[in-house]
């Protein structure tokens, strides 16, 4: 028992660290600019709301396209997956990928807060089309096949039933909204100056005018906004993908070619691109080279993620069943990007290797929590009653971890740890702060996406999503090898 009380405290610990490094560094009471907070609040909301929206009704138009090629005669049920992971797909890859995809498709590109919105619906609409598509089908069907047979129209149904779910449309708008008003990354790139969001305004307080205090208590402003709206009673669905089968009466047409353009169109866009990209890179005098040598410092910060963030999954799993650590990881919501920068910049010295440990911590500070209540939470859970038997048969921890939760567990952390790896090889806002140089692909990427090098930008993202290829296949490898330890 002392021990699953150190393992708490490690958790408390490394959860509340940022904020206590910077409490104990920085005043905390500063008097902020009113009208200057206002105004990058009233962005966040505004830019929060039109994007949850924007992606809710394209989301919609989207499922609309999938039942719709359901129902044709082409479409076999082995379809069904991937075609889900294909629309998954922008909200899986780095948000430098939708970047570098967008301001190369869209010239001249909206910048300013119309482009962070633009971007932020393209991220997002796929995810939203799945849970839409979830929830129709696990809760509406009988009602759907109803009203076919008694001859309503498309339109007359959705008018008359979007009451009935009125609460999960609702959950899923406020869970694209706080996506948003917590993003750090896209308004940097793609709002251009004009888009002043509250992640902005602190990562200027602190980076530009020094005003640490400041930038902690827009942070702490932030941060109790979103756990008050994470507070909001609704009900979710927690299963993604919901049953199967043909819908009827919903359907597009028009939708079946918007699911195909948002399927295929960017991949196909992106591939394109990438290639002919590879022209500008050996063309820039030194660019191939300097890539080359961020490869290796890329591939060991990506797995140095993934390791860590496994074993922190892994760690939790050995607590349970521990309530309350379930109620402290779900409910932590992480603290601005840049506030986490300058606060891990406090407690590091500023050298290396000093400065890749504080970017390898930061960057799985920032995704475990995410990553937790994105899957970790439910593997978990569905092994609770083995671990309380066991217990009461008087099994140790360490048997029960070598002989339940070992086994049951190591394949989805390795799959967990290969996400970290992919979006920690995308990174670059975190890094902007931490390293100075390039020495990773996703900086030196940004660098050439900010000089406007966008076809050369391209053709690298396709490197580095090999990478994240050899990180998959590493873990893969992990997953392999101690399954074969156990036999």
């Amino acid at each position: 028992m002392n021990a699953r009380r150190a393992l708490l405290a490690f958790f408390i610990l490394f959860l509340f660290a940022p904020y206590a490094a910077l409490v104990w560094k920085v005043n905390l009471v500063s008097q902020l600019d009113w009208p200057e907070l206002w105004w990058a609040l009233k962005n966040s909301i505004w830019q929060a709301s039109w994007s949850a929206l924007g992606s809710l009704l394209t989301g919609f138009f989207l499922c609309l396209g999938f039942f719709r090629l359901q129902r044709a005669g082409v479409y076999r049920s082995w379809m069904e997956r991937p075609l889900a992971m294909l629309l998954l797909l922008p909200s899986f890859l780095p948000p430098l990928f939708i970047l570098l995809v967008m301001l190369s498709l869209v010239n001249p590109f909206p910048i300013g807060l119309v482009g962070v919105i633009v971007i932020h619906v393209v991220m997002n609409a796929g995810l939203v089309a799945l849970l839409l598509k979830s929830m129709i089908e696990s809760k509406m069907k009988p009602l759907l096949e109803m009203a076919w047979l008694e001859g309503s129209t498309q339109s007359q149904f959705i008018r008359a039933a979007s009451g009935m779910v009125a609460r999960d449309l609702f959950g899923i708008l406020l869970f694209v909204f706080v996506l948003c008003f917590c993003s750090f990354s896209i308004p940097l790139i793609a709002g251009g100056g004009r888009a002043t969001t509250l992640e902005i305004l602190i990562y200027e307080k602190i980076r530009i005018s020094g005003a640490w205090g400041e930038g902690l208590t827009l942070s702490l402003i932030q941060m109790s906004l979103v756990m008050a709206l994470s507070l909001i009673p609704f009900s979710a669905r927690r299963n993604l993908f919901g049953r199967s089968g043909k819908v009827p009466l919903l359907g597009s047409e028009a939708g079946v070619f918007g699911l195909f353009l948002y399927c295929v169109g960017f991949i196909t866009f992106f591939i394109l691109e990438s290639f002919a990209g590879w022209q500008q890179v050996l063309q820039i005098p030194g660019l191939w080279e300097q890539a080359l040598e961020t490869v290796p410092f890329s591939l060991f910060f990506g797995i140095s993620v993934g390791l860590l963030t496994a074993g922190l999954l892994l760690l939790s799993a050995v607590l349970m069943p521990f309530p309350a650590l379930h109620r402290l990881i779900s409910g932590t919501v992480s603290p601005s990007t840049a506030l986490l920068g300058f606060s891990l910049l406090l407690v590091f010295p500023q050298e290396e290797p000093w400065s890749w440990i504080q970017w390898i911590v930061g960057f799985t500070f920032l995704i475990f929590s995410t990553l937790y209540r994105w899957g970790w939470d439910q593997q978990v859970s569905g092994i609770i009653d083995q671990v309380q038997v066991a217990e009461t048969l008087g099994a140790s921890r360490v048997l029960i971890f070598r002989e339940i939760l070992w086994p049951q567990l190591l394949p989805p952390a390795t799959l967990m740890a290969s996400v970290a790896s992919l979006w920690a090889l995308g990174d670059f806002a975190l890094g902007k702060i931490l390293v100075g140089r390039d020495i990773s692909l996703s900086l030196l990427i940004e660098t050439l996406m900010s000089s406007y090098r966008l076809q050369a930008a391209l053709a690298l993202m396709g490197l580095l999503l090999f990478l994240g290829l050899i990180c998959f296949l590493f873990f893969r490898g992990m997953a392999y090898v101690g399954r074969r330890a156990l036999e």
